[in-house]
C-alpha cells in the first residue's frame, strides 16, 4: 500500500492507525466458533478524512477516495450546550441565538410560540466548496 498521497502539490504521509473491532459470533449457525473474535482494520487517514476505498470491496477502482464529514471536525463543537439553550428559549431571538452554536449533525428546526411567531432555522457545519 502507498505510504503517502498528493495534497496541494506536495507528498504527505498517511496517518495510519489500527482499529480493533470485536465481532460477536453467531453460535446458532456454528457452535464451534469462538464466542467473540477481534478483527483488525488498518485505517489510512488524510487531511480530507479516511480512505474509504481501503474499507470497501470496490471492483475495478484504481483510485483512492477519502471521506470527510464536517461533523467529525470536533473543534468548537457546542452542540449539546446549544440544545440545552434551545429548551430554554422563550422567543424567536433566543431560539436563533441558541442554534448559532449547533454544529453537528446538520439539522432543520421549526419554532412556534403562543403569539403566532413561526420560524424555520437550518443548522450545522457545511463544507466550504472552492471552485
Amino acid at each position: 500500500l502507498p505510504v503517502e498521497y498528493m495534497y496541494n502539490g506536495a507528498a504527505v504521509p498517511f496517518d495510519v492507525r489500527v482499529e480493533e473491532i470485536v465481532v460477536k459470533s453467531d453460535l446458532s449457525i456454528n457452535p464451534l466458533l469462538p464466542r467473540n473474535r477481534t478483527e483488525q482494520l488498518v485505517v489510512r487517514d488524510t487531511v480530507l478524512g479516511p480512505l474509504v476505498t481501503d474499507l470497501l470491496a470496490v471492483h475495478n477502482y484504481t483510485g483512492a477516495l477519502a471521506l470527510r464529514w464536517a461533523a467529525a471536525d470536533a473543534d468548537g463543537d457546542h452542540t449539546m450546550h446549544a440544545m440545552l439553550q434551545v429548551t430554554r428559549a422563550r422567543n424567536w431571538r433566543q431560539f436563533r441565538a441558541a442554534l448559532a452554536n449547533f454544529s453537528a449533525p446538520a439539522q432543520n428546526f421549526v419554532f412556534a410560540d403562543r403569539s403566532g411567531t413561526i420560524g424555520y432555522q437550518t443548522t450545522g457545519r457545511t463544507p466550504m466548496r472552492v471552485g
